[in-house]
């Protein structure tokens, strides 16, 4: 495991942070962040901020890292990811968390003014996992994505362990379209090489 990441996980370790992803599936996707080198990050679904946390190290330094999230949740998981938001500023990074629907145009609008004219180089899609959900994340946020950026889905595995988890139908249906890659060791996780004019 790379140093950089080793120290994430165990950053949020000692924190006590949920980290919603597979250990095996998690090292795998960072791998594909860390390669990728990015300088902007979209996060969709952050819970208490764990993998928000962990991929934000796959960045350069200094990197625009940002988390959407809904004001509110499973006990302190917003209190969390504050704590986490300002850890990764006090570490360098230019992180931000907006609290809100990842489907509302507020959220969309307040992104837009964040990103100012930059591209997202990573969008991982982790929020609401029903198709409807997934595919809406997919629909509004591609416009921000630069030529060559990764997409990443998290629970992909079919059947889902809940039914109302539909995420990989929404990438199944990218398939044909994109370069895609998968890892399903528990919950699944995959990215597409996103390429303008595809679909």
């Amino acid at each position: 495991m790379d140093e950089k990441l080793s120290n994430a996980v165990q950053w949020v370790e000692d924190h006590n942070i949920i980290m919603p992803q597979y250990p095996e599936e998690l090292d795998w996707l960072w791998d594909q962040v860390y390669n990728l080198r990015p300088s902007v990050i979209v996060e969709i679904g952050s819970m208490e901020g764990g993998s928000f946390y962990v991929l934000s190290h796959a960045c350069n330094d200094g990197s625009l890292v940002i988390s959407i999230e809904l004001p509110y949740g499973d006990g302190n998981s917003a209190e969390k990811l504050m704590m986490v938001n300002e850890q990764l500023k006090a570490e360098g990074y230019d992180s931000k968390v907006i609290l809100g629907d990842s489907k509302s145009s507020e959220v969309l609008d307040e992104l837009k003014n964040i990103l100012n004219g930059r591209s997202i180089d990573f969008l991982f899609i982790d929020g609401d996992h029903t198709y409807e959900g997934v595919k809406s994340d997919w629909n509004n946020y591609s416009q921000f994505l630069r030529e060559k950026s990764l997409v990443g889905f998290h629970d992909l595995m079919d059947p889902p362990y809940i039914p109302e988890d539909q995420a990989f139908q929404v990438f199944n249906e990218l398939k044909p379209y994109y370069v895609c890659q998968e890892k399903i060791v528990k919950w699944g996780v995959g990215v597409l090489l996103y390429e303008k004019g595809k679909l």
